[in-house]
């Protein structure tokens, strides 16, 4: 009997590693628990990328050896890692990770995630004798992720919220620093008395990866009592001298958010509409990239005013009052 699967992330170079576990794996494997795939399935001729697609697909659980050379991997990160750390925010798959050997893993968004081999400070690489228990326990946590168990050590408890995410950039592997940043997202989000925080900067500073590690450090503690969370990019809009709406956004998040006719009333009234929906929630909104729908800096009298009524209306709404928080970023 074939049981739920668990997808093995590795670095080719790592190839004695996945060896040793899937050696520990093999009686999870026999008795039906779980079902490993790694790419060492993928027989030669066959569509190989499209193999690892439908494997990602059907994953409940994926496991990650990291080394120096799993986190240099162009492809490990685009195809691999991305996808995964996608499902994962959307409560789709458990992550699981162990350091086989050291590596800059706080450079990335593994960060949020907590090592079932911990503390990563000692990868498996320099245990000795204690390294079969160590294949032991993550052998175990598979078990527990693939089934529906809980963990042994959760990052955190509770329910899990309504997530449509996925619009912002995955953060690159060079993704450094930050600390300051991400500790006033931090705190924005337990501050009552905060409603919108909205960041400023410049194209290409980095806000919108910014905003998406924090959100991985968000899923890695099961959102900390969101119960809704929604992201939306509106840098595809256009350049600030076009003209823009954001009405395909409201009307998707009043869909979201439980409206029962999203179509009802000018983009206005249905702008307020959405703010008391999200007011009824302590619901997590991420606006990223709003100055298209902003007035440029040419026109001192309006510049940086928004162009849109309901956008307008939206972020009037959740600046009275709003138990959860909305983030903006812009130029």
């Amino acid at each position: 009997m074939s049981g739920p699967t668990v997808f093995i992330s590795y670095s080719h170079k790592d190839k004695r590693f996945l060896d040793e576990l899937l050696v520990h794996l093999k009686p999870f494997v026999r008795s039906g628990a779980v079902s490993a795939w790694s790419d060492k399935q993928i027989a030669a001729g066959s569509k190989w990328f499209a193999e690892i697609q439908a494997a990602l697909a059907k994953a409940h659980a994926a496991v990650l050896l990291v080394s120096p050379q799993f986190l240099a991997s162009d492809f490990i990160h685009d195809h691999e890692l991305g996808p995964l750390l996608k499902a994962a925010a959307a409560g789709g798959v458990k992550i699981l990770w162990a350091q086989v050997r050291a590596s800059s893993y706080k450079e990335t968004p593994l960060e949020a995630y907590q090592a079932v081999v911990s503390p990563p400070a000692k990868p498996l690489a320099e245990m000795k004798a204690e390294r079969d228990r160590a294949w032991i326990q993550l052998c175990e946590e598979i078990k527990r992720a693939c089934n529906g168990t809980p963990a042994a050590s959760p990052a955190a408890v509770g329910s899990v919220p309504h997530l449509d995410l996925g619009r912002l950039p995955i953060p690159g592997k060079h993704f450094v620093g930050r600390a300051p940043e991400l500790a006033r997202l931090d705190a924005a989000w337990e501050d009552p008395r905060t409603h919108v925080l909205t960041l400023v900067a410049f194209g290409g500073v980095g806000k919108s990866a910014l905003v998406a590690r924090w959100l991985d450090r968000m899923a890695a503690e099961s959102w900390r009592g969101a119960t809704r969370v929604l992201d939306w990019s509106f840098y595809s809009q256009g350049s600030e001298d076009r003209t823009t709406s954001a009405e395909p956004f409201i009307d998707h998040a009043l869909r979201f958010f439980g409206d029962s006719d999203p179509k009802a009333g000018s983009l206005h009234d249905r702008g307020a509409r959405l703010a008391r929906l999200i007011r009824e929630e302590k619901s997590l909104l991420i606006l990223d990239g709003i100055e298209p729908l902003q007035y440029p800096p040419g026109r001192p009298e309006v510049a940086g005013r928004l162009k849109d009524p309901g956008l307008a209306a939206l972020l009037k709404g959740l600046a009275a009052g709003n138990p959860g928080l909305c983030v903006v970023t812009t130029r």
